[in-house]
């Protein structure tokens, strides 16, 4: 997992991660109104934009056979992003996963799901 440091506690920020085959572009914007976090992501020829913020072991998931990545919210403490400064204090990280990270995190999800629906 790659954590992507220097976050700030702005409503508005753009920045790009290199990975192997291209570059990930993100826009992280947070709306007061309703007090949550949203991001757009492009990565070569593909794009999708609004996507909510909230504790996700990937929240690209549906995209696995499309993309080479995931994107991982991991919320340290208490509830989901609701303050502009929740990146910037490090209670929510962002973490770029890598095709072999995504199977395996997806794999160990199936594993407590089935644990936990046989019971």
């Amino acid at each position: 997992m790659i954590l992507i440091n220097g976050i700030t506690a702005t409503p508005f920020q753009s920045f790009w991660y290199s990975i192997e085959g291209g570059t990930i572009y993100f826009t992280l914007y947070f709306r007061p109104a309703v007090k949550m976090w949203f991001i757009d992501i492009k990565y070569n020829d593909f794009e999708t934009n609004g996507i909510r913020v909230c504790q996700n072991y990937n929240i690209l998931s549906q995209y696995d056979k499309i993309i080479p990545f995931g994107i991982c919210i991991d919320v340290k403490s208490g509830p989901e992003p609701f303050l502009i400064n929740d990146f910037y204090s490090g209670r929510v990280q962002l973490n770029i996963l890598s095709e072999a990270e995504q199977l395996e995190v997806k794999q160990q999800f199936m594993e407590w799901k089935n644990e936990i629906t046989s019971i």
